[in-house]
């Protein structure tokens, strides 16, 4: 529900990520959720995401589709 929630995030530019803003996607009942670290909003980013009970939370070097969207916490 992060996708459209607006009352406590806000979508920003692909292109302007910060530190702590959230990448998400929410397409047919399916999504998935991270937090951007560093790196290319674009292309290669560093993040932290929880990517199952065998992996637990990890920080890696990944990608996003075009289905994913930047969002900011309000206020921040």
């Amino acid at each position: 529900t992060f996708v459209n929630d607006t009352s406590q995030w806000k979508t920003v530019s692909r292109a302007n990520v910060k530190t702590a803003d959230a990448m998400v996607y929410n397409e047919s009942g399916h999504g998935h959720i991270f937090l951007y670290k560093s790196g290319d909003g674009w292309g290669s980013m560093w993040a932290y995401e929880a990517k199952g009970c065998a992996y637990g939370i990890i920080h890696d070097l990944r990608t996003a589709t075009s289905a994913y969207k930047a969002i900011r916490r309000a206020g921040w």
